[in-house]
């Protein structure tokens, strides 16, 4: 399914916008596959954890009407 463009409750593009957590998420640099964390998890047990942590979901929300959404990022 994906990010949609709009928000899905009010149908605005212009306030529907990630919440940036340089963290988890990281920051988009380019396309949306390359992000920068500052956060860093390494070893044998690296990906169960960031999947717990929420290394692989954005938030959006809309700056109109507050509805707010968690996304997969590599869907």
């Amino acid at each position: 399914m994906g990010i949609p463009p709009k928000c899905p409750q009010c149908g605005k593009t212009e306030a529907w916008q990630e919440q940036l957590n340089i963290f988890t998420s990281g920051i988009p640099v380019g396309n949306r596959a390359t992000r920068i964390r500052l956060l860093v998890i390494r070893g044998l047990w690296a990906e169960p954890i960031k999947k717990r942590l929420g290394f692989y979901k954005v938030t959006y929300r809309c700056k109109s009407c507050g509805y707010t959404a968690r996304y997969d990022l590599y869907e």
